[in-house]
């Protein structure tokens, strides 16, 4: 992908997933991760027979049953979805991923990473995957299950959940809190702390 960057005036991002990737959950957030785009080009393969060759491609099988991966896909797309404001709008080096260390991802895992002013621990006993970006005086954090963020570094406010609307504002739908500095997060919900 660092290739995409030395083409002049491009937008580097991945156009060419079929879908039927067991890890494209992480292929996605690894191409945010790097400032890039990613398209998954085919959510369901019809089931015509001539086009036999084609049924492995698609998040759904073409009888519309899920795939191993497809509900990491979905769950995935949901906290991509509400936080796509953070996601496209951040530098790089405050955009962090998290279990992406092996091409499948972990079931169990703790991480640690920092971004500019915000240290960022993340633990999974559920394979789940997530991010945390440091942007305009806040940080986004979302996972894809009930995963745990711990937070140090800088001084943390307010606790929001939401979502970006599609004009690009922060809409609240409730609060959360830290305690101690740690956040139990619910899977599929996006949070916003104020930076102070």
């Amino acid at each position: 992908m660092s290739e995409l960057y030395d083409v002049e005036g491009n937008y580097p991002h991945i156009a060419e997933n079929g879908g039927e990737f067991e890890n494209t959950d992480q292929l996605v957030l690894k191409a945010f991760e790097m400032g890039a785009g990613y398209e998954i080009f085919e959510v369901i393969t019809t089931d015509d027979s001539r086009l036999a060759d084609w049924t492995l491609r698609g998040v759904w099988n073409p009888d519309w049953s899920k795939k191993p991966h497809t509900d990491r896909v979905c769950d995935a797309n949901g906290i991509y979805k509400k936080a796509y404001v953070d996601i496209v709008l951040s530098e790089r080096e405050n955009f962090l991923a998290f279990n992406l260390v092996t091409n499948g991802g972990m079931e169990k895992l703790t991480e640690k990473k920092s971004t500019e002013h915000c240290t960022v621990k993340w633990s999974t006993e559920a394979r789940g995957i997530a991010f945390a970006i440091e942007r305009d005086g806040y940080l986004t954090l979302a996972s894809t299950k009930d995963d745990v963020f711990e937070l140090g570094g800088a001084k943390y406010g307010s606790v929001e959940k939401g979502y970006y609307s599609y004009g690009g504002n922060w809409v609240r739908s409730g609060s959360a809190k830290l305690s101690g500095g740690k956040l139990n997060a619910a899977g599929g919900t996006v949070y916003r702390i104020k930076l102070s």
